[in-house]
């Protein structure tokens, strides 16, 4: 999922100032990295999002607000695209419709 990708998470430092560090096993940054992301933060408890493609991704908490934000334009990002590829094919399907009709008509009249 995130091989190859940018994103941001709690990096080390965040962790050990919220105690995460006594709960969980691992630090998200380094298991990141690990799986291949390249992980990217601004200063501790500091906002930071990063948009890798449809990929949204948050440090902390204080990047919540700029995430909602990313996403929403990627929704309408999406649905812009999803009405122009609807109007393409309807646009498409009624040319066929339209040169069967058209078709048809030549042949009725070739026939008188």
């Amino acid at each position: 999922l995130v091989e190859g990708r940018k994103v941001a998470a709690f990096t080390n430092d965040e962790e050990v100032a919220a105690g995460k560090d006594k709960v969980i096993p691992f630090f998200l940054a380094d298991r990141l990295e690990e799986q291949g992301a390249t992980h990217v933060s601004a200063g501790v408890f500091e906002e930071k999002v990063v948009v890798d493609d449809r990929l949204v991704t948050g440090q902390n908490p204080a990047s919540a607000a700029g995430v909602a934000k990313e996403m929403e334009k990627l929704f309408a990002e999406v649905i812009h695209q999803e009405k122009a590829e609807e109007q393409h094919e309807t646009e498409t399907l009624r040319a066929e419709k339209d040169a069967q009709k058209n078709a048809k008509k030549a042949a009725a009249e070739a026939e008188h």
